[in-house]
């Protein structure tokens, strides 16, 4: 019951204080009466409407002990219930009373806080009593209704029970104690699951809804533009945001790891080795008289070699085999998936769509976005490129082998006139001294194909929801191609010729041009009042160069700037003209020549780009009388196709000087198109003119996606720590001052915790990257390395207990591996698994034929010596392993490992009698080389040979004829070592099968 009285003065408060605390005292009693008032209210409302229910036991205490006894519990039931009924008149009664006295209370302190407070504060005093009376009102209603509303439910109706014959209710069956405990324990059950399903299916509807507004943003942003007539599912949204960098969690193969090893032993053995002979290094380098004239080319372009020393060193040896043991007995666990089944969804769907060429996923030119195309669109784009006689022509056959030959002829005359040595000729063209060829897998040329990068940049916002097909360019790649080697050769020759032709003008990246910029800006080369700065771009640079004017602006920069001869020089412009004009790329089987342009995925073009704008520019299109009068550009810089410079007049002016040299330029096929302003847009920097001189901030493209690796992916924990900073760092450099740094650096903080990064991470990351003076670091250059430690890479596939287990074994055996390899500094490296580029991005396979699935593995060719012995079926049991073979491909198929089994030896499991082999020409070819060895001086050559000359020899003339051979895969030149050490690690044929002969070279 609530306190009526009102509290006394208290003598050491002044009476103001007094006051206010009688006034507190009264309201707090008010507050009290009144939500005692209305809970009886309630109550009596309750019994009255619900008297006649038994409900009572659910609102208040039960009376009594449970039985155990079904009878007993009813009957006492039973009588509560009559009893309570009984009482109810009662209740209401008594409640009656209380509400009376409450309410005499109530009004003594109303009038005792009316004659205190004024009429305004006695309003406001009473209003806000009674809108808390009406929810205190409120609050005990919705208790009491959700309790008789979850009684009435529960509530069975049961039978009437007479109170006064025993023998009615001693009728129920009785369930003893544990029969009783057993039920309990299934209602418990039942209940448990109910309400789990019940919190199951709340967190899924919450799901769902947090991956709809999900989605939803994503298709706002930039991520993924779907321009496809398919509607792509959430789930395929939810997976292509990841990015195409993210990589799926995969734990991999056993096998990858103890070839890594192999390939890792071999570096040990021929590190030791020249430790060990220090003085056979430098004979190998000089064994062979350099002429003046010959040219130098780079060891990248060297063979990689599989053979181990002759001599090994048993220490070494020691060494490797106890490495080996810990890489075998390595137990791999596989990682946690950072895919949620949602995302898992998405991906299958994908690649399935892209396996059936129904959809094309690309990365947009710029922006770093996904974009979906129609596959007939993207089929469309490239034969409209391939089909304008202005740019291809058709080429009959495949020009491969006749462009090789060609460059042959070329590099055997060069050598003759003693511009290359014979291992420079080795390294270009894989001849060896003895006429003969490598059978090296770089040397193998393989198909250069044809893909295009989609501009959505160029589209309005507009276009892209009406899905307006953008424009593109086509990117050539010709990596393996016939000429790539040649090419590879020219780009490290051309690289310096360029740099010192345009030199001063010239800028290797962004910090190269914002230091320039910061020089003229320091020495005040920005302060004119009628300044401008100016930006060019030539539209599509490659594609429009004219492969004469190439040959004749590298033709006068190797003139003027480098020491090579004429003969050099000739040599050179020969290479390049060669190159330019036997360009070809191959769609769907079909062979294309380039007949304008420069493709842009040759290695050779960049710096041929480089030299002809420079040359264009000085000697062709400024000179000329129209155009001198009306060039006001000062501190020209210039990367590649862009060009930025300030602008001595107004953008009027700049505007007919373009027009002009438009009229120019388009006689050489060069078109320029450009902006003058205070501000302008350059590679990735905003650069404007204020009254402080030259100010820079960073540029982002409005369709950019500003996508940074996501957190999930499975990559090394160190590549997650240097993102943040790196990207921090780049704007601390770009921005020029502190306002528009930090406002940058914002707003990649908010994208990188889009991606799921910590907060603490980036708040660390960002906290150094402001802490560095950008002066510093435009005025730093980084310095090649000076010391002479060695590095020796270990590569293995990611995984961080591996890596970690490696790393601590290297570190406790230091002394040991000094003393074995000299001063030589081991890194753990780790290649990533296939990212989203690699698994749905196929731009190599889309070029290619779809091949169809065969009856048999046999060519068609009459001629063939092999074709009666493809006999292997679909699958083979080899060792207790199942092996696939791939149906597409014949033995006239090129880059295959292949399966051979001995049909005479005895053994219906195939435990001895298999062997596994690889060939990057057809099995033809192969199996030709097989058959050769059928002889007595060369038995040894072959594994085949040598298991017929042991186990058949009767049978040792007929050669091959004893065996059924198969095509189990077709892999790229340079997997086919690995993926043949594969098939022998699992089937154990080096230790079983025909594998463990030991051939002789």
């Amino acid at each position: 019951m609530a306190d009526t009285s009102v509290s006394s003065s208290d003598p050491s408060l002044n009476p103001q204080d007094n006051e206010i605390r009688n006034i507190r005292c009264i309201v707090r009693n008010i507050e009290k009466l009144s939500s005692s008032i209305a809970r009886l209210k309630e109550k009596k409302k309750l019994l009255s409407d619900y008297g006649e229910l038994d409900l009572f036991s659910s609102l208040r205490p039960r009376i009594g002990k449970r039985f155990g006894d079904s009878c007993l519990d009813e009957r006492k039931q039973n009588i509560l219930n009559e009893c309570r009924s009984r009482l109810l008149p009662i209740s209401l009664e008594e409640i009656d009373n209380q509400i009376s006295d409450f309410r005499i209370q109530l009004y003594r302190n109303f009038n005792n806080l009316q004659s205190i407070v004024s009429p305004e504060e006695y309003r406001r005093i009473s209003c806000r009593i009674w809108q808390r009376e009406r929810s205190v009102l409120e609050k005990v209603r919705k208790d009491h209704d959700r309790k008789v509303s979850y009684f009435i439910s529960k509530t069975q109706p049961t039978s009437s029970v007479i109170l006064n014959d025993p023998l009615v209710s001693s009728s129920a069956p009785c369930l003893t104690r544990p029969e009783k405990k057993v039920k309990h324990e299934e209602l418990k059950r039942a209940y448990n699951a109910k309400r789990n399903k019940k919190k199951k299916e709340k967190a899924k509807a919450l799901k769902q809804e947090q991956t709809r507004a999900q989605i939803s943003l994503i298709k706002e942003s930039n991520l993924v533009q779907n321009f496809s007539s398919y509607e792509i599912p959430d789930s395929a949204y939810a997976f292509l945001a990841l990015g195409s960098s993210f990589v799926p969690s995969a734990m991999g193969h056993k096998h990858d790891d103890i070839y890594d090893f192999k390939l890792f032993a071999r570096k040990m053995r021929w590190t030791a080795f020249f430790h060990n002979n220090k003085e056979l290094d430098s004979t190998v380098v000089s064994s062979e008289p350099q002429d003046v004239n010959a040219f130098h080319v780079s060891d990248t372009l060297k063979p990689q070699s599989y053979e181990n020393p002759t001599q090994q060193d048993k220490r070494v040896e020691s060494f490797i085999e106890q490495l080996s043991s810990k890489i075998t007995a390595h137990e791999k666990k596989r990682p946690k998936s950072n895919l949620t089944h949602f995302e898992m969804e998405g991906l299958k769907w994908c690649k399935r769509m892209m396996l059936e060429r129904v959809l094309y996923f690309t990365k947009v030119d710029k922006g770093g976005s996904i974009i979906v195309m129609d596959v007939e669109t993207v089929e469309s784009d490239i034969l409209k490129t391939l089909t304008n006689t202005q740019k291809y022509e058709l080429v009959q056959g495949d020009p491969r082998s006749s462009i090789r030959s060609e460059i042959n002829n070329m590099i055997n005359d060069m050598t003759n006139n003693s511009l290359f040595t014979m291992k420079d000729r080795l390294y270009l063209t894989g001849q060896t001294e003895k006429g003969g060829y490598s059978h090296d897998p770089s040397f193998c040329t393989r198909e250069p194909y044809l893909y295009p990068l989609y501009k959505i940049h160029k589209l309005s916002k507009e276009q892209i929801d009406n899905k307006v097909i953008p424009s593109n360019r086509m990117v050539t790649s010709s990596v393996g191609g016939p000429t790539y080697r040649i090419g590879k050769f020219l780009e490290e020759l051309l690289n310096p010729v360029s740099e010192e032709f345009c030199k001063g003008e010239l800028i290797r990246d962004t910090p190269d041009f914002l230091l320039k910029a910061k020089l003229m800006n320091d020495s005040s080369e920005f302060n004119g009042l009628d300044l401008n700065l100016v930006a060019m771009d030539v539209v599509a640079l490659y594609p429009s160069i004219k492969i004469d004017l190439a040959l004749e602006a590298v033709e006068i920069a190797l003139t003027k700037v480098t020491q090579f001869s004429q003969l050099q020089i000739g040599a050179i412009i020969q290479l390049l003209s060669y190159t330019l004009h036997n360009s070809v790329v191959c769609f769907r089987g079909q062979w294309y020549k380039s007949v304008e342009g420069a493709p842009t995925g040759n290695p050779e073009i960049p710096p041929v780009a480089n030299i002809m704008v420079k040359y264009l520019l000085d000697e062709k299109i400024l000179p000329s009388s129209n155009i001198s009068p009306l060039n006001k550009m000062v501190h020209r810089m210039r990367f590649l196709d862009d060009i930025w410079s300030a602008w001595q007049g107004s953008a009027e002016s700049f505007h007919r000087f373009l027009e002009e040299v438009n009229v120019v330029g388009s006689t050489y096929g060069i078109t320029f198109t450009g902006d003058c302003d205070r501000t302008v847009q350059f590679l990735d920097v905003t650069t404007s003119l204020t009254q402080g001189g030259l100010s820079t901030t960073m540029y982002v493209k409005p369709t950019d996606a500003t996508r940074y690796l996501n957190r999930r992916s499975y990559h090394s924990r160190h590549t997650f720590s240097g993102i943040p900073y790196s990207q921090f760092r780049r704007a601390a450099i770009i921005c020029s001052d502190a306002q528009s740094r930090e406002a940058c650096i914002a707003r990649m903080e908010m994208k990188f915790l889009n991606s799921g990064y910590k907060m603490q991470d980036l708040v660390d990351a960002k906290q150094k990257a402001l802490s560095l003076n950008r002066d510093e670091l435009l005025n730093t250059k980084e310095e090649p390395s000076s010391e002479d430690q060695k590095v020796l890479a270990f590569v293995i596939n990611q995984h961080p207990d591996l890596r970690k287990e490696l790393s601590n074994f290297f570190e406790d055996n230091g002394d040991k591996v000094r003393n074995l390899l000299g001063d030589v500094k081991i890194v753990i490296a780790e290649k990533r698994h296939q990212n989203t580029a690699s698994l749905l991005f196929q731009k190599s396979g889309f070029s290619k034929n779809r091949l169809p699935v065969l009856v048999n593995q046999k060519c068609n060719s009459s001629r063939c010596l092999t074709r009666p012995t493809m006999e292997l079926g679909k699958t083979e049991r080899v060792n207790g392993k199942t092996i696939k073979l791939d149906f597409r491909h014949t033995c006239a198929s090129e880059e295959i490992v292949y399966l051979a089994k001995c049909k005479v030896c005895d053994d219906p499991e195939s435990k001895s009698n298999f062997y596994f082999g690889q060939s990057v020409n057809n099995l033809m070819k192969r199996c030709n080389g097989h058959r050769s060895t059928f002889k007595l001086n060369k038995k040894d050559e072959s594994a085949l040979s040598m298991h017929v000359y042991d186990k058949h020899p009767e049978l040792f003339g007929e050669k091959l004829c004893n065996f059924n051979f198969g095509v189990v895969k077709q892999v790229q030149p340079a997997k086919l070592d690995r993926v043949e050490d594969f098939y022998i690690f699992i089937t154990d044929a080096d230790t079983c099968g025909l594998n463990r002969y030991k051939v002789s070279n």
